[in-house]
């Protein structure tokens, strides 16, 4: 499911589009809607059809197909009497959860799922690219495309799992969720409404982890972390925590809003997006802890992590169960610096929720609270659980420290689980908005004066020249992006394979198994030596002998008889 930053991405690159077309004049009449069918609807085309064989195809008034979770599923195809060729598209707006698409006479709501994003492309890439290839070699699956003539607007996604709606009016579309960012209050309003509905219903069990009941209450989250060892009750019934939340998810939409767009702006090549693994890599400055091998502390936070270890180790010397309390002294790990903006940039803030009354002695005049979450959780006592943090509690002077925090991943595998090694040496998805499916492909060609890299729309691209599909076929064998079950795809031709992917010149991959250790063996060269300058001295005792080493600029090393006039020394 795409996170808040994710689906701005996905905006981003739709309006971007939109406002070029407008600039121009050109006016966007939906001309065709195209998808790619499930298993269960190929098997009604022919058996050589384009359908059949997993290439997309145009949907017609008479298509009935449905997308969406298993109880919420809605029609792919305008409602009658519309035949997707009478609408325009005029605007696009996006939700927390979701984009909407004005078509003038019908609204287009499209929740994106599981991996969907967003990619506009040109004509040609459509007609040579997308089309030629089908959904079980391109990479990933077409979702909706709407075919505005010179350019295609389509919604890739990894397994065609994403909810449309049409509607007459945009009122008349399901609920939307309320942003963080741009309406803090209404998002306030509906935390509370959600956090009473679980405190007043008697099949509710609080003592679950929190980190679960927040992936599963999308309505008023998305994607926005907690401890994982936290449980429901400890944060929803603590004001502290629940306003840090709030305030942390603030600030992490806030960046989304403002500095998204320079992290794409590289990327994008005409509308296509498209990203190599340094501007992939771009992303990792982004996170604070995920998928990190290391993590800077500031040395107030340094000081709680350490604390917080020798309290663990003291309770655990005790083979005593312990509840988590105030008397407890187990503090939360908490930098107040990062929510500075949350606290002084808008106009409800939540510090004297998150502080208590340690608000009251920081360095400016606190306003009288007005938001719902403070009405709500008025009369809880529940434990900060933070120390007294004194008026330099948002400075951020505090110079950060080398700490390592650990993950609940096993030490084995932590390497795995990175960032980086996701990015460089797996052809799987990261986190971020440059991490999905339906990502161009960047193709670097050698030679001089080539130094701009080919932009693949698809995987097996017929745009490209034969000996780069090759290389990109190579390429996912050797790197077994492919898996079954928890382990690699075995590689048939393993020793076939040259560095880069690169199937070698001599061995052929419908050679008989018997004779490829033959062609290995014929076909290992000597490493060649290092290429190194002759001293004056050794270049003339050289010369004497009866064979001396000539090395040419291309470093090939060539046996040379001495002249006859050869003088020895």
């Amino acid at each position: 499911m795409p996170e808040y930053r994710e689906l701005i991405a996905s905006f981003t690159t739709i309006s971007r589009w939109l406002e070029a077309m407008q600039t121009a004049g050109t006016e966007l009449n939906l001309q065709q809607i195209w998808a790619d069918p499930t298993k269960k609807e190929r098997k009604k085309f022919a058996a050589h059809s384009p359908a059949a064989s997993g290439q997309v195809i145009p949907l017609d008034p008479k298509c009935k197909y449905k997308r969406g979770s298993q109880h919420a599923q809605q029609r792919i195809f305008p409602p009658p009497p519309f035949s997707g060729r009478d609408l325009v598209l005029q605007s696009v707006e996006r939700t927390p959860r979701s984009l909407i698409l004005d078509f003038g006479r019908l609204h287009f709501q499209i929740h994106l799922q599981t991996h969907t994003m967003a990619q506009i492309y040109s004509r040609q890439q459509w007609d040579v690219e997308i089309c030629k290839v089908d959904e079980f070699n391109r990479g990933f699956k077409i979702g909706v495309a709407f075919d505005f003539g010179p350019y295609v607007l389509a919604f890739p996604t990894l397994d065609k799992i994403f909810t449309p709606h049409w509607a007459p009016s945009r009122d008349e579309l399901p609920i939307r969720h309320a942003d963080v960012y741009s309406d803090f209050a209404k998002f306030l309003e509906g935390l509370v409404e959600w956090m009473r509905n679980r405190w007043e219903s008697d099949s509710v069990n609080m003592g679950g982890l929190a980190i679960n009941v927040v992936r599963e209450a999308d309505i008023v989250f998305g994607g926005l972390g907690l401890s994982v060892f936290l449980t429901e009750y400890e944060v929803f019934r603590c004001p502290s925590r629940v306003a840090r939340l709030c305030e942390a998810f603030w600030t992490f939409a806030r960046r989304g809003h403002e500095d998204l767009k320079k992290l794409l702006q590289p990327c994008w090549h005409g509308f296509i997006l498209a990203a190599d693994q340094n501007q992939r890599l771009r992303y990792l400055s982004w996170l604070h802890v995920y998928g990190k091998q290391r993590t800077n502390l500031s040395a107030r936070s340094k000081e709680l992590y350490n604390e917080y270890l020798l309290v663990l180790d003291r309770y655990s010397s005790m083979n005593e169960d312990v509840t988590r309390s105030a008397e407890c002294c187990l503090w939360d790990i908490f930098e107040p610096s990062f929510i500075r903006p949350a606290i002084q940039d808008k106009e409800i803030q939540l510090g004297h929720l998150i502080f208590g009354e340690e608000w009251q002695f920081l360095a400016w005049s606190p306003a009288e609270p007005k938001d719902p979450l403070t009405d709500a959780l008025a009369g809880l006592e529940f434990p900060s659980n933070l120390i007294g943090p004194g008026k330099e509690l948002l400075a951020s002077s505090n110079r950060p420290s080398a700490e390592v925090l650990y993950s609940v991943v096993p030490v084995d595998e932590m390497e795995k689980e990175t960032f980086q090694y996701t990015v460089m040496k797996t052809m799987t998805a990261a986190r971020g908005p440059l991490e999905y499916c339906g990502m161009a492909r960047l193709i670097k060609r050698q030679g001089a004066g080539q130094k701009e890299p080919i932009v693949s729309v698809c995987r097996l691209s017929e745009a490209i020249p034969h000996s780069l599909r090759m290389r990109e076929i190579g390429g996912i064998e050797r790197i077994g992006r492919d898996r079954k079950g928890a382990g690699k795809r075995k590689r048939e031709h393993e020793d076939s394979l040259a560095r880069g992917g690169w199937p070698s010149k001599i061995v052929r991959f419908d050679q008989p198994e018997a004779d490829m250790q033959d062609v290995k063996e014929n076909t290992e060269v000597e490493e060649r030596p290092k290429k190194r300058r002759r001293s004056a001295d050794l270049k003339l005792a050289t010369e004497g002998s009866i064979y001396y080493e000539v090395r040419s600029t291309r470093s090939r090393t060539i046996s040379v008889a001495p002249s006859a006039d050869a003088r020895l020394v």
